[in-house]
């Protein structure tokens, strides 16, 4: 138990100081009108109930306590047109892995587009 304590201690200050580092360089980068934004986001959680999910108090669920370790990749690309509009694309991921509870573990991703085009008054 000792040593699950510590292991966690030990990656949540490492994922702090791992944030602080990216979070000073700005995280732009640029290549011509091409726009790239990266990110990833690591949060570390305890929840007491994790089969509690809705609220309802029912007795035959199990309470359970687990840690949970989330990974949130993000990538956004924009390409500027100018004054034309332009073309916005993303993805979103959210990974859970569970400490004691591995059969839980679970993911979600997503994207989005947006493209934006506006025609030359005359």
């Amino acid at each position: 138990m000792k040593k699950k304590i510590f292991f966690s201690w030990l990656v949540g200050t490492v994922i702090v100081f791992l944030s602080a580092q990216v979070m000073a360089q700005g995280g732009r980068i640029h290549y011509g009108k091409l726009k790239v934004i990266p990110e990833v986001e690591f949060q570390y959680l305890y929840d007491d109930n994790i089969y509690l999910g809705n609220g309802s108090n029912n007795t035959d669920e199990l309470k359970e306590s687990d840690w949970i370790f989330h990974v949130k990749p993000a990538l956004f690309l924009g390409y500027s047109l100018g004054e034309r509009g332009g073309l916005k694309l993303g993805y979103l991921g959210d990974f859970a892995y569970y400490t004691d509870n591995n059969d839980n573990d679970w993911k979600t991703t997503g994207g989005c587009l947006n493209w934006t085009m506006r025609r030359p008054a005359g």
